[in-house]
């Protein structure tokens, strides 16, 4: 992976600093098959169906959910404001991202990384794809070991494996040897992937793109971004056809997904009762 930087030092992409909604979309290019949670509902993919059966009560253990998608979907703003709403409807929730092993004593194991992290993000730009995704997984199974002390939150992942693990299968590793890696970190008891037209996610992310999310095109071209996105959105939409992940459309104004979000918690402890 190319080391440059995005204009917020960041070599490995992440949260876009914008989310305004995109209204215009352009034309058929990249354009995902996503729906609303009704729709997702009337189509058979039950909450039931997408939380995992050995998931625990939300208010009782802790519950690690997860969100997925493309880079530009909206993943951390969403995330963001889903764990502010159900902290307000008297949920205990929280996010977890692996960068909070950095310079925290709750990870003495992770002491030997520098404290400065846009120079660990660098380094991970450096590595071949095998070493980069080994480090990407650890450092998010060594964050949740925090999250696990926690009993009674609602742990709220951005991200998780999912999309990372996309995107280096579409840079050429085995799918098979990737999905054996990813067995061994805390399966989510409920994963939601975000959907978003591939050519709104590339509007949103004018001037917060990497190579890395490009298909490692220095460039950072419309077409590299396309194409490689399109890669990451077909692995995701096959592993959420066959883990029953719900899909809700991300076009719409944030609120409007945290609605969806917070009913798909709702009705999970439902079925869990």
């Amino acid at each position: 992976m190319s080391a440059i930087l995005n204009q917020a030092g960041n070599p490995l992409g992440g949260e876009v600093k914008k989310n305004e909604e995109v209204h215009q979309a352009a034309g058929q290019e990249g354009q995902l098959r996503f729906c609303s949670l009704e729709r997702r509902v009337t189509q058979g993919c039950r909450v039931a169906e997408a939380w995992r059966p050995d998931s625990r009560r939300l208010k009782g253990e802790s519950v690690l959910l997860a969100l997925t998608g493309t880079d530009g979907v909206g993943k951390s703003t969403v995330t963001r404001a889903f764990v502010a709403e159900l902290n307000a409807r008297g949920y205990r929730a929280r996010t977890v991202d692996r960068w909070d092993i950095v310079a925290d004593s709750r990870y003495p194991a992770a002491r030997f990384l520098s404290h400065d992290i846009k120079d660990i993000r660098t380094c991970i730009a450096d590595m071949p794809g095998t070493s980069r995704l080994l480090f990407l997984i650890w450092s998010m199974a060594m964050a949740l070991e925090g999250a696990r002390e926690e009993p009674g939150e609602i742990v709220v992942v951005d991200g998780y494996w999912m999309k990372h693990a996309a995107g280096e299968i579409a840079y050429g590793l085995d799918p098979e040897w990737v999905e054996a890696l990813v067995a061994g970190v805390p399966t989510a008891h409920l994963t939601v992937r975000l959907g978003l037209d591939l050519t709104l996610a590339w509007q949103r992310k004018q001037g917060d793109l990497v190579p890395y999310e490009c298909g490692m095109d220095p460039a950072c071209s419309r077409d590299s971004f396309l194409t490689h996105q399109r890669a990451i959105s077909d692995q995701l939409d096959r592993w959420a056809e066959r883990n029953h992940w719900p899909t809700l459309d991300s076009t719409r104004p944030v609120p409007r997904i945290v609605a969806d979000l917070v009913g798909l918690v709702e009705q999970a402890e439902h079925h869990r009762h």
